[in-house]
């Protein structure tokens, strides 16, 4: 996150003259409501018990010390939750790509060859790599905070 307090005049002056505050914006709002469409339409309650399975599964495998035929009904139970819990994440995952996927086009269309930020390393300073951190932060924030699955 960009410490605002910390920054000298030139640089809050370039930064004002950016178009960093719509775009980061943007991108933490965009995060939210993409975190919050993916925890609206998967069934979370199904998908920490079918997590809390396969980690128990996994543990089994590794704690397993046996012959190797022994182990293929543990690895095999492993795989299927792992699949059960792809379908049931495939969707809302999909649909809550939209939302970052029509804020992506807005950006571009509206601060096309744009940078956002007047330092740090070069590929950050685009609208659309700026946009991609912020958005990620912002929905792996929300994620952590509202123990979403």
């Amino acid at each position: 996150m960009i410490d605002l307090i910390a920054m000298s005049a030139p640089t809050l002056l370039a930064l004002a003259g950016q178009p960093a505050l719509p775009v980061l914006l943007c991108a933490a709002v965009t995060g939210v409501l993409s975190m919050w469409l993916y925890k609206i339409t998967s069934p979370q309650a199904r998908l920490a018990e079918v997590v809390s399975q396969l980690k128990e599964t996994q543990r089994q495998v590794a704690a397993y010390d046996g012959e190797f035929d022994g182990a293929w009904p543990l690895i095999r139970e492993s795989l299927r939750l792992s699949f059960v819990r792809l379908g049931m994440v495939i969707g809302p995952t999909l649909a809550a790509g939209i939302p970052v996927i029509a804020a992506m086009l807005w950006i571009d269309m509206t601060f096309p060859d744009a940078r956002v930020l007047p330092f740090g390393p070069l590929w950050l300073r685009s609208a659309e790599a700026a946009f991609l951190v912020v958005v990620s932060l912002s929905a792996l924030t929300v994620k952590a905070v509202f123990r979403i699955a």
